[in-house]
């Protein structure tokens, strides 16, 4: 018995330390494998974060550098804006009275029947451009066929440029004036393709500018190639000669010169004697309204008091 008892013991001992060893295998394994659970969870996360944190990093520059560009492109817009180009051909035809909706290509393509057009010099919001040939034949062709003529239901004025002519008037207009230096100077040979943005930044320049004045044709709206400028002193309009000499404009080197003032040329007695007249036309229409308020006014103690009648 004592035998038997001894070998059931050892048995039981056994089977007791081999379920605790697989007890111990299996807490183990338990172990490792959530290590490894959490060593492949971290692996995939944290290259996740990475990819993300790149990636915002990547579009962050991307943007930087298309802010930049774009910006480069807009300084380079304005540069070209800010030259000043000569003209592509000195054989210009004057086109006014079109459409607003009118592209450059339109006329381009439209005066392209009378010769090569070489180019299109349209001004902002206005009616009136030139259209450039290769040629002068086709300048007077264009202008023989098309002046006018009826385009998208209006009528169409189209003439040369003449050169000689342009340049004829602001010549005698400088030389007319031979007299002492006054405070209004002659600003000739502007080209034809001078806009508003033009003429603001050239006399933008200027010091103590009181008015300027711009030639156009009435008829025509053409303009006439010259204008005039008032300061508020002498000394302030031959400073304005001054900066102004040799500058050229669209290409075409300008005349300044001396030019009479308005009190020399009259127009400032006719301005001041039309705003008399005004005044003491007002004046008489207030004394002839009082004069009638009292004659309407009933005399005193003959007022009617019954006014709801």
């Amino acid at each position: 018995h004592s035998i038997r008892r001894a070998a059931t013991r050892a048995t039981l001992a056994g089977s007791v330390s081999a379920a605790a060893v697989s007890r111990q295998t299996i807490v183990s394994s338990a172990l490792r494998s959530m290590g490894a659970a959490s060593v492949s969870a971290s692996a995939k996360y944290f290259p996740v974060v990475a990819t993300r944190s790149f990636s915002r990093s990547v579009a962050f520059r991307a943007d930087e550098q298309q802010q930049q560009q774009q910006e480069v492109e807009e300084a380079a817009q304005d540069q070209r804006r800010r030259e000043r180009k000569e003209p592509p051909s000195e054989h210009a035809l004057f086109v006014q009275n079109y459409s607003f909706d009118v592209k450059p290509e339109d006329l381009s393509e439209a005066f392209s029947k009378y010769g090569e057009v070489v180019g299109v010099s349209m001004p902002p919001k206005r009616t009136f451009c030139f259209v450039y040939f290769k040629d002068a034949d086709a300048v007077n062709t264009a202008a023989e066929n098309v002046n006018g003529t009826f385009w998208h239901g209006r009528r169409i004025v189209a003439k040369p440029r003449s050169e000689s002519k342009r340049e004829k008037k602001p010549r005698e207009a400088r030389s007319s004036y031979q007299g002492p230096p006054t405070t209004t100077i002659y600003v000739g040979n502007i080209a034809f393709e001078a806009s508003d943005a033009d003429l603001n930044e050239l006399f933008s320049v200027l010091k103590d500018v009181k008015d300027v004045r711009v030639a156009v044709d009435r008829s025509t709206g053409w303009p006439r190639g010259f204008a005039h400028a008032d300061f508020a002193s002498v000394e302030a309009a031959t400073a304005a000669i001054e900066t102004l000499q040799g500058h050229v404009l669209r290409g075409r080197p300008l005349r300044i010169a001396y030019a009479p003032s308005q009190k020399e040329t009259g127009r400032g007695d006719r301005l001041k004697n039309r705003q008399r007249r005004v005044e003491q036309r007002v004046e008489l229409e207030h004394e002839l309204a009082e004069e009638a308020q009292k004659e309407t006014k009933p005399e005193a103690g003959k007022q009617d008091m019954n006014w709801n009648a």
